[in-house]
């Protein structure tokens, strides 16, 4: 579990009244330092469809939608303009099928690679049709069974290398992922970072609606902090850091750019956060709030963001690329600041906004000048809205 920042500790170290009262100092002090807020225009289109958990959403040139239904299993072609969903493909391990419906990447044109980690593969799409099923054994999947970002220069993106995602739930002292960049047609691998991963936590955790369970062994929690990288399909690629937050960023042609420390007062998690979390979690599923002692294990502070959606309740990725080159990332709601926000940031790595949606809200995906937007009502059914991108 990650411990109190250095600051953290020597206020600890002062009175109980003047440590809050630099605490809230501080924390006035960040705030009074961010950019402005920013709201969403109207909806221009809605779906009636019902989804369990939208991992990803792609947009088709003719304004069709692809959608990826991890709960569900289920990948559709939506149209907003007749309501009309159709499923792609079936779940399965034969030709063109898919075991579990994972991440959607865009790549040129219409084109998408559907990853398809059950089976080892990926499948790729023309529009709304799987035309090949890309195998076990063809190099770029070999390097990267489970990308997290593609582009139109024919590379894709991942974490791999000596350390993997089930040694780090497995506790094997895993203390940095590397990020991987892939060419598909010459198969090439070049590693571009490391990323601090998230905190594995023991088996004997208490598990709850608040925790998710990976292959069984132990639970990754809804504040494990992990920094994350993400894939333009221009070619860049975004990496969020944890200490401090701030955000790397690296062109094409390899050059970086490492952007200044970004506005962020840890919020110290004290039975009000406690409740506050519970009662968050309580109006997204529908069930009655539980009580902290419920979560056997508590973070000292709230991280800026974490690798588990707390608006989805699900594995879902904190970062997300804009039509118009910028990074948005999901923060962690507190007490204070319940609803969802994301961080907008240019590629200088400077925050230039706050988006601000409802708490029961979250971004999905985008389009060519579109964000698609899943809210999320009390008995956990997710649908699906198009709004113009500003």
């Amino acid at each position: 579990m990650t411990g109190p920042s250095p600051a953290t500790r020597r206020l600890t170290r002062l009175p109980g009244w003047l440590a809050a009262a630099l605490l809230a100092l501080g924390g006035a002090r960040a705030e009074g330092q961010r950019a402005p807020a920013l709201r969403l225009p109207p909806a221009n289109a809605s779906l009636a469809e019902e989804f369990s958990h939208v991992i990803a959403v792609r947009e088709l040139r003719d304004g069709r939608v692809l959608v990826s239904d991890y709960r569900d299993n289920r990948v559709v072609v939506a149209d907003f303009a007749t309501g009309a969903v159709q499923s792609i493909a079936r779940s399965g391990s034969g030709p063109q099928e898919f075991r579990r419906a994972d991440r959607l990447f865009a790549i040129t044109g219409d084109s998408t690679i559907l990853s398809d980690p059950g089976n080892g593969r990926w499948l790729m799409l023309d529009g709304d049709g799987v035309v090949t099923t890309v195998p076990p054994d063809a190099p770029a999947v070999e390097h990267l069974r489970t990308p997290i970002g593609a582009d139109s220069l024919g590379r894709m993106l991942g974490v791999g290398g000596a350390v993997n995602v089930h040694q780090m739930l497995a506790g094997r002292g895993v203390d940095s992922f590397v990020v991987l960049l892939v060419h598909r047609g010459a198969a090439r691998t070049d590693t571009i970072a490391r990323l601090r991963p998230p905190e594995a936590v023991r088996p004997s955790m208490v598990r709850s609606a608040e925790t998710r369970v990976a292959r069984g062994s132990c639970s990754i929690p809804w504040w494990a902090a992990g920094e994350q990288a993400v894939l333009f399909r221009d070619g860049w690629v975004a990496v969020a850091r944890l200490s401090p937050y701030r955000v790397e960023w690296r062109s094409p042609d390899g050059r970086t750019i490492r952007g200044a420390p970004l506005p962020f007062a840890p919020t110290p998690i004290d039975e009000r956060e406690k409740r506050a979390f519970m009662e968050r979690t309580a109006r997204r599923t529908g069930r009655p709030a539980q009580p902290p002692a419920t979560i056997a294990e508590w973070p000292d502070e709230m991280p800026p963001f974490s690798s588990i959606s707390a608006v989805l309740g699900a594995p879902s990725p904190a970062l997300h690329t804009a039509p118009d080159g910028r990074l948005l990332i999901l923060r962690m709601p507190t007490a204070d600041a319940p609803d969802t926000r994301y961080d907008v940031i240019d590629r200088s790595g400077r925050l230039v906004g706050e988006l601000i949606l409802s708490f029961n809200e979250a971004i999905a995906g985008f389009g060519t000048g579109s964000v698609y937007v899943v809210s999320i009502d009390s008995d956990g059914i997710q649908r699906l809205r198009r709004h113009p991108w500003p």
